[in-house]
């Protein structure tokens, strides 16, 4: 199973992991992992900050600028796009046991 590796003092965290079995060329059951991960996420790992790890490497320091002055907007796509990413990501960071 996947875990968090060492990213100098940030960890690297894999979310939404799952579980790929296959059979080789050999006829044997190979099994292995496919996760998605969040990088440079400060410590302690918490669900906060794998959120602002995603926040950061998916949105530019102007998207986020932009973002924020635009949430009083209604029916905003960038927005939009922002809060359900948002909480997608929380809620694999707390379906991974974080908290």
């Amino acid at each position: 199973m996947p875990q968090p590796q060492d990213w100098g003092e940030k960890k690297n965290v894999p979310l939404n992991i799952n579980e790929e079995n296959s059979i080789d060329e050999n006829g044997n059951k190979k099994q292995g992992y496919r996760a998605d991960v969040v990088q440079k996420v400060a410590q302690p790992i918490t669900v906060d900050n794998i959120v602002d790890a995603a926040i950061a490497s998916e949105f530019s320091d102007e998207a986020q600028k932009r973002i924020m002055h635009n949430m009083a907007k209604e029916n905003d796509p960038e927005v939009e796009a922002y809060k359900s990413f948002v909480s997608e990501i929380r809620e694999a960071a707390i379906a991974a046991g974080y908290e």
